[in-house]
């Protein structure tokens, strides 16, 4: 049995990220920071810009002596409410990162992850979720899209998409 926990990341949870970074990029290196230094880097720049949009998804499998046993850092998303979009010339909450450990995968982890920064940009008051994705990460934008993302502007490699938020 498995229970799935979504709760904020903390300084802690660093080399859970990169290791479960590194491990879902795998394919995708074009993508990505290749080294454990900058990846590490990364997640410290994330936690700096905007601490409490970054969370991490743990695991609960219970064992055969009907423990509890805890994987923490099965996924991690980073929604940071303080970016400022050129595009949409304002503030909004951009989807720097979201990314689930390939042996976790088709759970439903992604997708509370995504709910959980959904939920933290409109607790944050920001109408506007942004995200940057690779032209040829065709799993991913078709996961955005599932959540109501629309292909905006191309930049290079990358392909923004946008959400609009209802936010009172």
């Amino acid at each position: 049995m498995l229970k799935i926990k979504i709760r904020n990341a903390d300084s802690e949870d660093a080399e859970r990220f990169v290791n479960c970074y590194l491990r879902a990029y795998r394919g995708l290196e074009s993508y990505a920071f290749s080294s454990k230094r900058d990846v590490k880097s990364y997640f410290r720049w994330l936690m700096k810009r905007d601490a409490k949009g970054v969370y991490s998804a743990d695991v609960m499998i219970k064992t055969q002596g009907f423990d509890w046993s805890e994987l923490r850092g099965a996924g991690f998303v980073a929604c940071d409410s303080n970016w400022f979009s050129k595009y949409e010339g304002k503030e909004v909450c951009e989807i720097h990162e979201i990314f689930v450990d390939p042996e976790w995968r088709g759970i439903g982890i992604g997708s509370m992850l995504m709910r959980e920064a959904i939920s933290y940009s409109v607790k944050m008051r920001r109408d506007v979720l942004e995200l940057w994705v690779g032209e040829r990460n065709y799993r991913a934008m078709k996961f955005y899209r599932k959540f109501g993302f629309s292909s905006r502007e191309k930049n290079g490699c990358w392909i923004r998409m946008v959400k609009t938020l209802n936010v009172k």
